[in-house]
């Protein structure tokens, strides 16, 4: 009985990459998006995808911000399209990155996370809407 409820949870994505474990997050008036796994492995390769309105681009350009409690928690391995510039806050790193003015942005942070347990961290646009998101870290 115990096994089969480890598979059982394992197959819903509760031990990990599943459907129960896919979410998707949306500021009020779909200005900002994300779609990201809660129950992730330690050092496992994942992918949060953001999704920015096009009302959102200014001059060609989305101002990202990453909270620093991913970011102290996590190793970025790479933001798609490659960020322009970073800049550092007390709460935040802003990041610069090009984006077509007429259309949504979609936007991939590739991280690792290097920590075991629940994290709760913001991801956000400058002048903008901040979504609140939380992973759970297991080995």
């Amino acid at each position: 009985m115990f096994f089969s409820l480890i598979l059982l949870s394992a197959a819903a994505g509760l031990l990990g990459k599943g459907p129960m474990s896919k979410v998707n997050a949306a500021a009020p008036g779909g200005i900002l998006g994300a779609e990201y796994y809660r129950f992730v492995h330690y050092q496992e390769p994942l992918e949060l995808n953001l999704s920015v309105a096009a009302n959102s681009v200014t001059n060609g350009f989305v101002h990202l911000r990453l909270g620093r409690a991913f970011l102290n928690e996590v190793q970025i391995e790479r933001i798609d399209p490659m960020p322009v510039s970073e800049t550092a806050g007390p709460k935040f790193i802003n990041y610069l990155i090009r984006a077509e003015i007429n259309g949504s942005t979609g936007i991939r942070v590739h991280f690792v996370p290097n920590h075991f347990g629940r994290l709760t961290y913001e991801v956000g646009l400058s002048e903008g809407p901040t979504l609140a998101l939380w992973h759970f870290a297991f080995h």
